[in-house]
């Protein structure tokens, strides 16, 4: 994985199976990227992601929009983010919060 914490810089994840580019950034509380993965044809238009931080009583909301997704590849990438994204991410803090 790497990725780019600057307006136009790219980003790759899960072994150059997604890769995108950041459009904007606002720290700690907006990213607006674009992003495909290797399942995308060559004429599918890239996807865009938009995520919204915000400060919540017990730690963080985030909400994730993504849409111009391929026909009939919606319900693997939800499940994905689920995956590979929130959960993790949900044990990660749980357990920071423990020690």
């Amino acid at each position: 994985m790497s990725a780019s914490t600057e307006v136009a810089g790219i980003f790759t994840a899960h072994d150059g199976y997604i890769n995108g580019i950041n459009l904007e950034l606002e720290d700690a509380q907006r990213i607006l990227q674009t992003w495909r993965t290797s399942q995308f044809e060559g004429t599918d238009p890239d996807s865009s992601i938009e995520i919204i931080l915000e400060k919540v009583a017990n730690g963080t909301l985030l909400t994730l929009k993504q849409w111009n997704i391929p026909e009939g590849q919606a319900e693997g990438y939800e499940s994905g983010w689920h995956d590979f994204y929130f959960t993790p991410m949900q044990e990660f803090f749980s357990n920071k919060q423990k020690l």
